[in-house]
């Protein structure tokens, strides 16, 4: 489950290359990835943090719940062991970078597929993020995604729409969208507010 529709089409043509690997089905947002499993079968879901209509975090959180015979492997590009401690936290199985080698990947669903678990801890000098203090009750007060608390931390940091665009590799209005979503979230109205918010929650 990915929003990036090339790397998913490419990624599941690779597994079904001689893997011992069969790749029963994609989708591009969460609850995309919910109804389908709601109808059909799978060992073991691949997904990504960040995603359209529903998050990779709370994507997981609804499988492991309602369908908790699907073992979960993160893969993204988050570097941030709050993230990954939350994930072992909730009962994903694993946690991968995006950029990691092909045959890690394969070697960790097939041990995934056994039972095991299996995460790649990042290290701290390489966070792009600052640490996260994240619980089960922030999330159910405040109801941020990953990506909206990503762009209230570059908020924080005094980064504009437009910068904060070029360095998440997303268009203005995507941001734009996102701050929207924030700000009605957490019934804010200006941007001081959002970074006085982001200062006195540690973002």
């Amino acid at each position: 489950a990915d929003d990036h529709q090339l790397f998913t089409e490419g990624l599941a043509a690779l597994l079904g290359k001689g893997q011992g690997i069969l790749v029963a089905g994609t989708a591009k947002t969460g609850k995309e990835l919910i109804n389908w499993c709601s109808q059909h079968f799978a060992d073991i879901a691949l997904i990504d943090l960040n995603m359209p209509d529903m998050d990779g975090f709370e994507a997981s959180k609804h499988l492991i719940k309602y369908y908790p015979q699907i073992k979960i492997i993160i893969l993204s590009m988050y570097q941030d062991n709050s993230f990954i401690a939350e994930l072992r936290k909730i009962g994903v199985y694993g946690y991968l970078k995006k950029d990691c080698d092909f045959n890690i990947l394969v070697n960790t669903i097939k041990r995934v597929h056994t039972g095991e678990s299996v995460f790649e801890e990042i290290p701290v000098k390489n966070n792009v993020l600052p640490a996260l203090s994240l619980n089960d009750d922030f999330f159910k007060t405040y109801k941020l995604s990953m990506r909206e608390l990503e762009i209230l931390s570059l908020i924080r940091k005094g980064f504009s729409t437009r910068e904060i665009a070029a360095q998440l590799y997303i268009s203005l209005y995507t941001v734009s969208t996102h701050r929207k979503n924030i700000c009605q979230k957490l019934n804010i109205k200006t941007p001081a507010g959002l970074t006085r918010f982001a200062i006195d929650n540690n973002l």
